[in-house]
């Protein structure tokens, strides 16, 4: 089963809650809190979809997925938004954003067409429910726009659109959206597309750098290899829902009655697969734990803490005996 950024309800989850709806209490059904999931965590596409219908049901006004869009700023892509920062010119950033959409939060497919004149980036949304259509059309439009006015404006290379077109209408709303596209909107049309002058595409990025262009072309690579088939069975859905979670993780009964099933029963169907929630846990937090050596800066203390570990030295212990190295060393050495 293929998984996708949680990156969207994350930002959707924080924004409900803001508003004062009982996000936590609708999460808790599917064993989440606000606070503890991981920005970086993956989550399968139906169970977001779920998650979403719940939310929007609190209320179902379009415009507040337009305000959620708006708000996701570039830099939350991790290195999606790092490959896009080092292109050569905007062109081959938009490129870059569109082969590797599949890392970002997207109901349905981005496509770029150009002109000679204007060119577009067009969403083709796959079919959801008709009770949050509007909602995801107009939030991944906004955070498409927010996306792409980013890697501009990061380069010194404002940018305005030309026109926005939305497949639907919203009544007595135009104005509200053509404020926040900065540009003319046309409703009830075949697609939904942002429109921009084509001399925007052929501006230079003086942040392009070939050699960090390549290294971070790598790593989406690789994230998109790890993302495409998780298996179907209990482990890899354990460790999908155990992945989202930073500081606290839940216990192997909050785990049990999130999948539906009684302790036991949990623990004897992952023995049937050959791993035991212990195993499944310490998989994510190594491979969480690798990730931070080798790709930030955050200090060793901080990791520990991230990992739900009280101390450093019970997390330094541990890293151990996964890797049969320290983890200033791993770190040093990656």
């Amino acid at each position: 089963m293929s998984t996708r950024s949680v990156l969207g309800l994350l930002y959707t989850t924080k924004a409900f809650k803001e508003l004062g709806y009982p996000i936590d209490d609708l999460l808790q059904r599917y064993g989440l809190h606000t606070d503890t999931l991981d920005a970086n965590a993956r989550i399968d596409r139906a169970t977001e979809l779920e998650i979403l219908c719940d939310i929007c049901a609190l209320n179902p006004d379009p415009l507040i997925g337009m305000s959620i869009g708006s708000q996701m700023g570039i830099a939350g892509y991790g290195p999606l938004s790092m490959l896009v920062m080092t292109c050569q010119n905007a062109y081959e950033a938009c490129q870059m954003g569109v082969r590797y959409q599949a890392l970002a939060y997207l109901f349905g497919d981005i496509k770029l067409h150009l002109g000679s004149e204007q060119s577009e980036l067009s969403l083709e949304p796959m079919t959801i429910p008709a009770a949050i259509n509007q909602f995801v059309i107009l939030r991944d439009l906004a955070g498409t726009y927010r996306f792409v006015r980013d890697i501009f404006q990061m380069n010194d290379r404002p940018i305005k659109l030309s026109e926005v077109t939305l497949s639907f209408e919203l009544k007595g709303q135009q104005a509200k959206v053509e404020t926040l596209f900065q540009c003319p909107v046309r409703f009830s049309q075949q697609n939904n597309t942002l429109r921009l002058p084509s001399h925007y595409l052929k501006a230079p990025f003086p942040q392009g750098n070939t050699n960090a262009f390549d290294m971070y072309r790598e790593q989406c690579d690789k994230l998109l290899s790890q993302a495409s088939d998780l298996g179907g069975t209990l482990h890899h859905s354990l460790y999908r829902y155990l992945n989202m979670f930073n500081f606290d993780y839940p216990s192997v009964v909050e785990a049990a009655n999130t999948f539906g099933m009684s302790e036991r029963t949990f623990r004897r169907q992952l023995k049937h697969e050959g791993y035991s929630y212990q195993k499944v846990l310490d998989q994510v937090r190594f491979d969480k734990a690798k990730t931070w050596l080798c790709e930030s800066l955050v200090s060793i203390e901080q990791i520990a803490n991230k990992l739900g570990y009280q101390e450093a030295a019970a997390f330094n212990h541990a890293f151990k005996r996964w890797s049969g190295q320290s983890p200033s060393q791993y770190r040093k050495q990656h």
